[in-house]
């Protein structure tokens, strides 16, 4: 079977120059395109953030960490969980 012309001819970077930076447009195809990827069920468990400032992000991204295992140490800790 042949494979798709788009997926042959894919590039997988080893390094990345910290120095690149993205444009708008670009940012704005990426998160369309993640907008239209398929999920199970059509459940789309997902959210998108995308953030100028690196440091923003990064303390964003840490809170956000943070929230997600409170949650899940409640879940384990909840009676009916069975210790998950």
């Amino acid at each position: 079977m042949p494979v798709h012309p788009l997926l042959a001819s894919r590039f997988s970077p080893l390094r990345f120059d910290p120095e690149w930076t993205i444009t708008d447009n670009d940012v704005d195809l990426l998160l369309e395109a993640a907008r239209w990827a398929p999920s199970a069920g059509n459940s789309q468990p997902w959210a998108y953030s995308d953030f100028a400032d690196y440091d923003l992000g990064q303390s964003v991204a840490h809170l956000t960490l943070q929230a997600h295992a409170s949650s899940a140490d409640d879940l384990r800790a909840a009676p009916w969980s069975g210790g998950l």
